[in-house]
């Protein structure tokens, strides 16, 4: 659900930091790959999710959510963890410069389920714009 408080500049802005930040942690995880086996990557970034978890629990306490959501949130949780593995795995002896664009495509995806499975409303400009991204991450990763 939208944070209704929220406005669009304010998750504009947030979407673009997460944009910013994730596209420098692109080329760190090739570094990393090239150096470490990914368990230690992913025992790491484990710990790491752990501590942002407690502070954000102690920021903002909450009931813990019942049975249903926990298996809802694992599974969510397991695509992502399965997903970054696999692209920690390309990333070991593909071009970072071709891998994340192409997985970018990953966007293209998401807004077919969020209108399929969320109801959510596109115009066509914005189908437009989400076609071109989708192209986009392909002729840079050829």
């Amino acid at each position: 659900m939208l944070d209704p408080s929220m406005d669009m500049e304010t998750w504009v802005l947030l979407t673009l930091g997460t944009v910013i930040l994730w596209g420098i942690q692109g080329v760190l995880i090739k570094v990393i790959a090239g150096r470490f086996p990914w368990p230690i990557y992913y025992a790491v970034f484990g710990a790491s999710m752990l501590a942002v978890s407690v502070v954000g629990w102690l920021i903002s306490p909450s009931s813990p959510p019942g049975a249903e959501s926990l298996t809802f949130m694992f599974v969510t949780a397991m695509m992502g963890i399965s997903g970054a593995l696999l692209l920690y795995i390309a990333l070991k002896s593909g071009p970072v410069s071709i891998i994340y664009p192409l997985s970018t495509l990953n966007a293209g995806i998401t807004a077919v389920l969020g209108i399929a499975l969320l109801g959510e409303k596109i115009s066509i400009l914005k189908a437009v714009g989400v076609i071109l991204a989708a192209l986009a991450a392909i002729l840079l990763s050829s």
